[in-house]
């Protein structure tokens, strides 16, 4: 099976490899677990484990990203503030 190339397919517990044969039909065959690792089958659950720690990094990540873009727009926001209560106060004690 090797040789010709067989896709490893999962059906509920139950592993089947596909190939196509020498008259070129598909054919599907049952076989074990071992087998189908041999044939190059990798389970799911390590895949989804491996992507769910990698989503949970990246959403951790973008709330980071969010909290300093926040604290960022709110220190601009009081920098204005400051600025122009200045302005408007030395602007003000002058003409009195």
């Amino acid at each position: 099976m090797k040789e010709s190339k067989a896709e490893v397919i999962e059906d509920g517990d139950k592993f089947y490899a596909v190939y196509k044969d020498k008259d070129g039909k598909e054919v599907k065959q049952k076989i074990t677990e071992e087998e189908a690792e041999e044939l190059g089958y990798e389970k799911e659950i390590k895949r989804d484990s491996i992507t769910n720690e990698m989503d949970d990094e990246s959403i951790n990540l973008e709330k980071k990203e969010s909290k300093s873009n926040i604290n960022l727009i709110i220190v601009i926001i009081l920098a204005v503030i400051i600025g122009l209560s200045g302005g408007v106060y030395y602007y003000y004690r002058k003409k009195l």
